[in-house]
C-alpha cells in the first residue's frame, strides 16, 4: 500500500505490474449553516408573505439542506 500525493506515488512506481487501484479521498464536509439558522431564514420568508412550503423549498434549494428535515424543523418551531 502506497499513500501520498499522486505525484509522489507515481514517482515511486517505475513500471507497475498487474492491477493498480487508486482511491481518492473526498473533500471534508463544510460547516455550513446549522438547522436553526435555516429555520430562521424560512421564518423570515414566511413573514414576508411566502407559504411555508415555498419558503422551505427556496431555502433548501439555495443551501442544499434536506427539504424534509428543514420542513419538520420549521413545523416544530411553529407557535400554536
Amino acid at each position: 500500500v502506497l499513500r501520498g500525493r499522486l505525484s509522489e506515488v507515481a514517482a515511486s512506481l517505475s513500471t507497475p505490474r498487474g492491477e493498480v487501484v487508486l482511491v481518492i479521498e473526498g473533500a471534508a464536509p463544510s460547516g455550513g449553516p446549522d438547522l436553526d439558522e435555516l429555520v430562521g431564514r424560512v421564518e423570515d420568508l414566511v413573514a414576508a408573505g411566502m407559504t411555508r412550503r415555498d419558503a422551505v423549498g427556496a431555502v433548501a434549494e439555495s443551501t442544499g439542506a434536506p427539504k424534509n428535515a428543514l420542513y419538520r424543523a420549521a413545523l416544530g418551531r411553529e407557535t400554536l
